[in-house]
C-alpha cells in the first residue's frame, strides 16, 4: 500500500484564484452599462450595470473563506501489469471547527481529469471516495495533486487549493518466463574459455620453467620437486559475459504500433530473466539506458520507452559505442528490416561478437535463421519467445 499522509490547511501545497474572461467581459459590460446610464440618463443600463456587479461579487463571496480539510491520497499500489486493476482512494476530513461548504474536487489521472463532488462537512467529518484507473496499455500514469475547488455556478471566479503532491503508476508490460534458462543463451556464467594463454586466472594448462618475476604462489612445487627445477602453472584466459540487451525506438523499424508493444515485452522478458539469474547485463535504448539493479527497476524503466523519429543513431551503434567489451549483444527490433539489412547494420560490432535479433511481428509464426555469429528470431507472438529463444540456442 502506498499511503501518501494526510495534509491540512497548513500544509496547502499550492493556491490559485483564477477569473475566467466572461467575468472580464461582465464587468466591463457592467461598468459600460452603468457610465452609459449616468450619461444618458437611462436607469434600465444603470440596473443592468449593477445587476452584472452584483453577480460578480456574489461569486467573488462564494469562492471566498478558508478552507480546513485533511486529504490523503492512496493507490493499493504503483506497480501494476497491464490489464490489473489499480483502485486508488481519495478522503477529505473537516479538520476545522466549523461546517465546510460544498466543494468540488479534482484530480488528474495521465491525460484525464477525475472529478466529484465534495458534500458539505461538519467537523471531524470524512468524505472518501474510490477510483479505478484504466490500465489497457503500458504507461507512466500520474495521479494527482488532488485539488478542492470552489466556484459559482457559472464559473466566473475559480479558487483552487493543493492538497496532495503527484505519484506515478507504473503499468509494466505483458512478460514471459522463459523455461530455457536463459544463462544458456548467453553462454557459460563462468566465462567462455579462449587460446590465450594467461598467469593467473580459473583454467588450469599446463607447466613452464620459473622465469625470474613469476608469482611465487604459481609454482607447483611437487613437480618442481621430481624435475629439480622450479616450474610455475599457466591457465588459459577466461572471459566472463557480458551481454547488451537493445531496444529500438527507431520508430522506421517498426511496422505497427502492436509490433513495438511486443518487443518492449521481449525485451523486458529476456532483461528481468537475465537480472533474475544474476547476469551482467546492459539494457539499451536509443534514448536512454534502463535500470537494471532489480526486475522491477527495469520494468519501471520499460514503461518509458516510446517510438521516436529524431534517432540520429540505430540501435547497433548505441550499443556498440555503449558496451563496446560486450560478449553478446540481443537486438529487439522491428520486421522493416531485411536480413541482408540487418547484417550491414551489425558491421559496427567486434568480428567475434555473438549477435541476437529479434524481430517482433505480430501473427508471424516464430522462426530461427543463422549465418555465422549472427541469428536472427521472428516472433509473432510473447507466448512463442521460450520455445523460439531454445530454438536459437541449439545452433
Amino acid at each position: 500500500m502506498t499511503t501518501p499522509p494526510t495534509t491540512s490547511n497548513a500544509e496547502v501545497r499550492l493556491r490559485r484564484l483564477s477569473v475566467s474572461p466572461l467575468a472580464v467581459y461582465l464587468a466591463a459590460l457592467a461598468l459600460t452599462a452603468i457610465i452609459a446610464g449616468q450619461i444618458l440618463a437611462w436607469r434600465e443600463f444603470i440596473a443592468v450595470g449593477l445587476v452584472g456587479l452584483t453577480g460578480i461579487l456574489l461569486s467573488a463571496a462564494y469562492t471566498a473563506g478558508k478552507s480546513h480539510y485533511g486529504v490523503r491520497l492512496v493507490l493499493a499500489d504503483t506497480h501494476v501489469k497491464v490489464g490489473q486493476r489499480a483502485i486508488g482512494q481519495v478522503d477529505v476530513t473537516n479538520i476545522g471547527r466549523r461546517r465546510l461548504l460544498p466543494a468540488r474536487i479534482e484530480m488528474p489521472v495521465g491525460r484525464r481529469r477525475a472529478e466529484f463532488s465534495l458534500p458539505s462537512l461538519a467537523p471531524d467529518q470524512t468524505h472518501d471516495e474510490i477510483f479505478a484507473i484504466p490500465t489497457k496499455r503500458r504507461a507512466v500514469i500520474t495521479v494527482g495533486p488532488v485539488s478542492s475547488v470552489r466556484s459559482d455556478a457559472l464559473g466566473l471566479i475559480r479558487r483552487e487549493i493543493v492538497w496532495t503532491q503527484p505519484y506515478d503508476l507504473y503499468v509494466h508490460p505483458p512478460t514471459v518466463r522463459l523455461g530455457t534458462q536463459i544463462a544458456g543463451v548467453l553462454r557459460d556464467l563462468e566465462g567462455q574459455t579462449l587460446k590465450t594463454i594467461s598467469d593467473n586466472d580459473m583454467s588450469f594448462h599446463a607447466l613452464r620453467e620459473y622465469v625470474p618475476g613469476d608469482d611465487m604462489r604459481n609454482i607447483h612445487w611437487k613437480s618442481s620437486a621430481r624435475n629439480q627445477n622450479l616450474l610455475v602453472r599457466q591457465y588459459e584466459d577466461t572471459r566472463r559475459t557480458t551481454t547488451v540487451l537493445g531496444i529500438d525506438e527507431d520508430a522506421a523499424s517498426w511496422r505497427s504500433p502492436h509490433d513495438f508493444e511486443l518487443g518492449v515485452s521481449v525485451a523486458a522478458s529476456l532483461g528481468t530473466q537475465g537480472i533474475s539469474n544474476g547476469l551482467e547485463l546492459t539494457v539499451l535504448s536509443q534514448q536512454r539506458q534502463l535500470r537494471t539493479m532489480s526486475p522491477r527497476a527495469l520494468l519501471d524503466d520499460s514503461c518509458r520507452l516510446a517510438t521516436t523519429a529524431d534517432n540520429p543513431d540505430w540501435i547497433s551503434h548505441v550499443m556498440s559505442r555503449d558496451e563496446p567489451t560486450a560478449t553478446l549483444a540481443i537486438i529487439v527490433t522491428g520486421a522493416v528490416h531485411t536480413p541482408i539489412q540487418l547484417r550491414e547494420r551489425l558491421t559496427v560490432f567486434d568480428p567475434g561478437l555473438r549477435v541476437l535479433v529479434v524481430q517482433c511481428d505480430s501473427g508471424h509464426r516464430a522462426t530461427v535463421t543463422h549465418r555465422d555469429q549472427l541469428s536472427i528470431l521472428r516472433l509473432g507472438n510473447l507466448n512463442d519467445l521460450p520455445r523460439a529463444l531454445a530454438l536459437a540456442v541449439a545452433r
